[in-house]
């Protein structure tokens, strides 16, 4: 009986370490940033158009992965749309989610200006920032071990134009922003 359950074992190890390999962090970053658009309810006057807009702000491992991928995805009946930024004043209301590189928070005034400009909109702001969630943005990938994780800002939920579903909240660690 031993000699079967280290045999299992030794399998599982080996399917793990297969799939991590398959896919590189940056690509399951990607993925999880189009998996939360299912999870996500925007306001009424989104819902009328066919399309999801994710935007971009810097570039990054990240950034490459979403702009490879996003062809041929189809969310809640909706194709996705992919804009590149090149600074905060060419982003509309009309972009649903928005992936802020680290590279573009560092040289760019820091993520609280990024984040403090978009309050009241119901752009979901997602990054890879330390302490994204507590300065304002909305879903962070913190660097914390080999796990993909992510943090939710919940006073953005509480306040905001989206809602996110409780699914999605009970996956995630769940940050009070900075007062």
């Amino acid at each position: 009986m031993k000699v079967k359950q280290i045999i299992f074992i030794l399998i599982i190890l080996c399917f793990v370490h297969t799939v991590n390999a398959q896919y590189s962090e940056e690509q399951i970053k990607a993925a999880f940033i189009y998996n939360f658009i299912e999870f996500i309810e925007w306001p009424k006057k989104d819902k009328t158009t066919d399309v999801y807009i994710i935007g971009i702000l810097g570039e990054d491992g990240v950034t490459e992965s979403l702009l490879q991928t996003h062809y041929n995805i189809l969310i809640n009946n909706k194709t996705i749309s992919i804009k590149i930024f090149k600074n905060m004043d060419e982003i509309t209301d009309q972009v649903n989610m928005l992936y802020i590189s680290k590279n573009f928070a560092h040289k760019n005034g820091g993520l609280r200006s990024i984040t403090t400009k978009l309050i009241g909109t119901s752009t979901v702001t997602v990054s890879e920032h330390e302490e994204f969630c507590q300065l304002g943005g909305v879903i962070n990938f913190p660097k914390k071990g080999a796990r993909h994780r992510f943090e939710i800002n919940t006073a953005y939920n509480n306040t905001c134009n989206v809602k996110i579903s409780s699914k999605l909240l009970s996956l995630a660690n769940l940050i009070t922003p900075y007062e």
